[in-house]
């Protein structure tokens, strides 16, 4: 569905770069905690 692609666009480039790749960087803690 194009419209949730761009909608996703949108959310991401309304948040500041350093905001989304905390969020990311915290993700990534998350899946490795959960793996071990």
């Amino acid at each position: 569905m194009p419209g949730a692609k761009s909608a996703r666009l949108t959310n991401k480039e309304n948040e500041t770069p350093r905001v989304y790749e905390e969020k990311r960087k915290a993700a990534q803690k998350l899946r490795i905690a959960e793996a071990i």
